[in-house]
């Protein structure tokens, strides 16, 4: 955690040149937000963190060189403390699937509005989960009530799917984990939306996160 007079250190990371303009300009309207530098790959991101400290990268999925997911992997790895961004321009499970595996800490379209992609940074900072710009406190206020309801007293199978996919797993993981035909995970999955309230895998996992069922 940063202190009070300390600035939240924030690295960008994405091949569009235009793009990092447009975040670092939207960065610069926070005063308690600092961009560190900008890179255009994730092997850059990476080689630049190992001379800098930052609180959170903000960092495009797909890139030449080395991708978001492989670089947020790497980050992780070596600097357990950063949290992660995703950034992307289209809303895609797989990726989103993918990143929370890697260790993002939540993932943003590149059309959030300014003030929602500092207060993601500011959330995702202190560790919070973040999904399109929205930190999950927001879901946890919405949702506190849901809490009890005997519909989210989830089967044993059921809360193992539910598991897997908060870590990011796939179907076909799912299925090889827990010794189960691709469609009954698919069928245990449909369920979780029902039951959650939710229309996709990733709403599933925001739910999760809300009701601390993760």
């Amino acid at each position: 955690m940063t202190g009070a007079a300390e600035r939240i250190r924030v690295l960008l990371v994405d091949d569009d040149a235009m793009v990092l303009q447009a975040l670092a300009d939207y960065l610069s309207v926070g005063d308690d937000l600092e961009c560190i530098g900008t890179c255009e790959n994730g092997r850059e991101a990476c080689d630049l963190l190992e001379t800098r400290d930052a609180d959170v990268v903000v960092m495009d999925v797909q890139m030449p060189v080395l991708d978001g997911v492989a670089a947020t992997r790497a980050i992780k790895a070596d600097h357990p403390e950063t949290q992660v961004l995703m950034l992307t321009s289209f809303d895609e499970d797989a990726a989103v699937q993918a990143a929370l595996r890697a260790g993002a800490v939540g993932f943003l379209l590149k059309s959030t509005r300014p003030a929602a992609l500092r207060e993601a940074v500011r959330a995702a900072h202190r560790g919070l989960r973040v999904l399109s710009g929205a930190p999950l406190s927001r879901w946890v206020e919405q949702t506190r009530g849901d809490a009890a309801s005997p519909a989210l007293a989830l089967e044993p199978r059921e809360r193992e799917v539910l598991d897997a996919l908060c870590q990011g797993d796939s179907n076909a993981d799912i299925a090889a984990r827990l010794h189960l035909s691709e469609s009954s995970v698919k069928a245990s999955v449909h369920e979780l939306m029902r039951r959650l309230g939710a229309s996709s895998r990733l709403q599933i996992v925001v739910r999760a996160h809300a009701l601390g069922l993760d």
